[in-house]
This record gives structure tokens, C-alpha cells and sequence, in this order.
């Protein structure tokens, strides 16, 4: 197993990152950078569980369509041992993915799995999160 790099954006404390795999290497940054440029949508792959070799949470303002405000986000790309990249942009996702990496003190562990599930909130809404199982 490579050493576990963790690192958060110069600019302000709005992401973080941790993952498994070698961030020096051609191959660790390729797998880094496609990984954040061509992820598969979450919900759309109807993925309920993923065996992490890394996560990447970062917050970015978008243009919310049915108000017209600025609002900002938490991206979460995870990058799965099956060599797959799934992103979200689900605030319970995102919050979950940081809960992951600060309670393994910033690293990923081998084997490590989530699911992705639903909790029931007011007024019929709901937000996704994951459990680490």
C-alpha cells in the first residue's frame, strides 16, 4: 500500500483530500486527474456501495437554477479499488466524505467501504449520506 497523502486547497480550508495512491508517480497523477475531470455521476451509476482508495471534497460556488443565487457546494469525487471515479454534489455526501477522513485521521484505510443511503427530513426532503461498513 502507498502512503496515504492528505492536503487541503492553499487558498482557504474549503476542501480536503486523502487517497491511496502514489500523488508523485505519472500514473497516481493521472489517475488524479482523470479521476477529478471525468468522474461518473453518483446517481446516476446507482452505485450503493464503493471500496475507497481515496476521496476529494472540495466546496465551489455555483448558480443555484431555481433561484438565481449564488450558492456554494461540496463536490466529492471518490476514487474506487475497482479503478472507477464517481462524483456528487450532495451536501450530506460531501459532509459525510470530510466526517470519513477526519475520523481515520486523514487516511483512507485499506478495505475501507461505504453505502450510500437516504435519511428521511422535514417536508418529504431527503439527504443522502454514506456509512462506513
Amino acid at each position: 500500500m502507498n502512503e496515504i497523502t492528505v492536503a487541503t486547497p492553499e487558498s482557504n480550508n474549503s476542501g480536503m483530500m486523502a487517497v491511496n495512491f502514489d500523488l508523485q508517480s505519472v500514473e497516481g497523477k493521472k489517475r488524479m486527474f482523470n479521476g477529478l475531470n471525468t468522474p461518473e455521476s453518483l446517481d446516476k451509476a446507482g452505485v450503493e456501495v464503493l471500496e475507497l482508495e481515496g476521496i476529494c471534497v472540495t466546496a465551489e460556488d455555483e448558480l443555484d437554477a431555481a433561484t438565481g443565487e449564488v450558492t456554494t457546494v461540496l463536490k466529492t469525487t471518490f476514487f474506487t479499488t475497482d479503478g472507477h471515479n464517481y462524483f456528487s454534489k450532495s451536501f450530506g455526501i460531501g459532509r459525510s466524505a470530510i466526517a470519513l477522513v477526519k475520523a481515520c485521521d486523514g487516511k483512507i484505510p485499506e478495505g475501507c467501504k461505504v453505502e450510500v443511503f437516504e435519511t428521511a427530513l422535514d417536508g418529504k426532503r431527503t439527504m443522502k449520506q454514506l456509512r462506513w461498513v
